[in-house]
């Protein structure tokens, strides 16, 4: 993985190239989100699986850990119903998570089963805020820290936060957001996208 192998050496992408390897994401995980009856739910979007293919675009890959939610007529029900599982269930569950997904790109939501918090497509939306934030700062938001996570508490480095644009910066923020209800979904990402980078 070229992109990685960059990273891993510290190149620094300057925001043209960033939002064209987002923009990328953006249609692979709108592919999966808006696919019907049931939508996919990648759960391990990071950067070691974002590939360049021959024509220099970005694709996302690896989906053993993917999974297709429930049909339903809104996004808001495609979800783990998560208030309505036994304690075995939800230990499951975490194991799955632990087996199948990245801790430093897991959402809060993901870390504590037990708050019951419905796990929706949103749970991409918070790993492309992470994939994002390392395409910048070549550095993960919250490194492993499950309580940073929990908390959403993040920063960016003053010392390149002004390599950035305000508005890039504020979509990570916006793609980070704790609260699930406010936390956008793909739809609300590429029209952020679209109004503020194109």
């Amino acid at each position: 993985n070229r992109l990685n192998e960059q990273r891993n050496i510290g190149v620094t992408l300057n925001e043209h190239q960033i939002l064209r390897i987002f923009a990328d994401i953006c249609r692979g995980v709108s592919a999966c989100h808006f696919r019907r009856p049931q939508p996919i739910l990648h759960r391990d979007i990071k950067l070691e699986n974002v590939l360049i293919d021959s024509r220099q675009n970005y694709v996302l890959c690896d989906f053993g850990s993917a999974i297709m939610l429930p049909p339903s007529t809104t996004n808001e029900h495609q979800q783990y119903q998560i208030d309505q599982l036994t304690t075995n269930v939800i230990q499951q569950l975490e194991e799955e998570i632990q087996r199948y997904t990245t801790l430093c790109y897991r959402a809060p939501e993901m870390i504590d089963l037990y708050s019951r918090k419905p796990l929706t497509l949103k749970i991409d939306i918070w790993a492309m805020g992470c994939l994002l934030y390392k395409l910048m700062y070549n550095t993960m938001p919250f490194g492993d820290s499950v309580l940073a996570i929990q908390n959403g508490t993040f920063v960016i480095p003053d010392d390149m936060a002004q390599s950035y644009s305000r508005e890039l910066n504020l979509l990570v923020r916006y793609l980070l957001e704790i609260d699930i209800g406010k936390r956008p979904d793909i739809w609300q990402v590429r029209n952020y996208f679209l109004f503020r980078f194109v």
